[in-house]
């Protein structure tokens, strides 16, 4: 059983601090899915394996990262224009 699955076991159980301790294991995984995929160069279905998860799993949390970066990016684009 995975760290996150651990957590998200516990939630439903009712632990409150649970929570809080999900989403820095959340945004760990997508981490690693991102470095899989732009520093190893590992395709979507590649990193799914090498990371033990399902390809739909995988897909979503890179549109979700990639939401993310492209957030991020436009922010801080917006910052960098009105300094």
């Amino acid at each position: 059983m995975s760290d996150v699955t651990k957590m998200l076991s516990a939630i439903e159980n009712g632990e409150q601090t649970a929570a809080d301790e999900l989403l820095p294991l959340v945004y760990q995984e997508l981490r690693k899915l991102v470095r899989l995929r732009f520093f190893a160069g590992l395709t979507l279905a590649e990193a799914a394996r090498a990371l033990g998860i399902s390809s739909s799993t995988a897909d979503n949390d890179w549109a979700y990262a990639k939401t993310w970066l492209q957030l991020e990016m436009s922010d801080s684009d917006e910052i960098e224009k009105n300094s």
